[in-house]
């Protein structure tokens, strides 16, 4: 099937927001498990938070824009910051403009279900169930590339 190369290049840039949604959703997941198994104390957890920002190139700009490190200051800027260019929020309204009118609307829709579920949430509902938040995150994510991979099956 040949499709234009407008349309190609646009599949391509919503693919690649999703994964980086999906990929950072399940790093900051399997964060909380590791604290949660090793009983971490505060200081170990600070370390490792700051290792992940760094091995996903966000912790200049993490440590420009809180200054200090707490657990919240982390979740709210890898979801939910638009300052962050790679945040799952900032990821996911780029995939969704890259994938009105290059994919079926089933896409979109779910897109857009996703994103609202974000922007609607508050720091305080993914820290008192980060897992529950990010596992929703991650589901979503599955659900749009299952019907991306539909398309041309």
């Amino acid at each position: 099937m040949a499709i234009p190369v407008s349309s190609a290049y646009r599949i391509f840039w919503s693919g690649r927001y999703l994964e980086r949604a999906d990929s950072l959703a399940r790093l900051m997941d399997t964060r909380f498990y590791e604290f949660l198994e090793s009983g971490t104390d505060e200081d170990e957890q600070k370390t490792r938070w700051i290792a992940l920002l760094k091995g996903v190139g966000m912790y200049e700009l993490f440590a420009r824009k809180y200054g200090n490190y707490t657990v919240k200051n982390v979740y709210e800027f890898m979801i939910f910051s638009p300052d962050n260019p790679s945040s799952i929020r900032t990821s996911l309204q780029q995939a969704k403009e890259n994938i009105s009118g290059a994919m079926p609307d089933a896409v979109f829709i779910e897109t857009n279900k996703l994103l609202q579920m974000i922007q609607e949430s508050s720091i305080d509902e993914v820290c008192e169930s980060p897992h529950d938040f990010l596992s929703k995150i991650i589901q979503g994510c599955a659900l749009i590339s299952g019907l991306i991979d539909r398309l041309w099956s």
